[in-house]
C-alpha cells in the first residue's frame, strides 16, 4: 500500500509538470515602456524607437532616409525565452546588461540581427 502511495504521488507530480509544459506563451512582463537604439543592416545603421505595451505588442519607427513604421508582438515562452513576430520577420530577443543598463537584441530566426534597444525614461520628443 505504501508503494501505491508513492506511485500516486509520483504520477501527481508528473501531471503537474506536464501541465506546466503545456502552458501557452504569454506577453513578456517587465518590458513596458519606451525603448530606443540602433538598427543594423547591410546599408549601415539607423536610429530606432519602440513603445512596448503591457500586452506585449509594440509600435515604433526606424529612421533611415525616411521614417519606416515598425510593429509586432513579444511573447515569453514557458522556458523564459522571448520571441517576436513583426513586420520585419520573426525571431528571438536576447536580454543583456551593458554598462548597468538593460538591453534587448532582436535577431531574426535566420540569425540576422535587426536592432538593439535600451529603455528610455520618457517618450521621445515629436519633431
Amino acid at each position: 500500500m505504501r508503494a501505491v502511495g508513492r506511485l500516486g504521488a509520483a504520477l501527481l507530480a508528473l501531471g503537474a509538470l506536464a501541465g506546466c509544459a503545456a502552458m501557452p506563451p504569454g506577453p513578456a512582463l517587465g518590458l513596458t515602456g519606451w525603448w530606443e537604439g540602433r538598427s543594423s543592416g547591410p546599408g549601415g545603421s539607423a536610429p530606432i524607437r519602440l513603445l512596448i505595451k503591457e500586452d506585449g505588442t509594440y509600435v515604433g519607427a526606424l529612421r533611415a532616409d525616411e521614417e519606416r513604421p515598425i510593429h509586432g508582438a513579444i511573447t515569453e515562452l514557458p522556458s523564459g525565452r522571448l520571441r517576436f513576430d513583426s513586420n520585419s520577420g520573426s525571431g528571438t530577443i536576447i536580454r543583456r546588461q551593458r554598462g548597468g543598463e538593460r538591453l534587448l537584441r532582436f535577431e531574426r530566426d535566420d540569425g540576422y540581427p535587426l536592432f538593439e534597444v535600451v529603455p528610455r525614461a520618457e517618450p521621445p520628443k515629436v519633431e
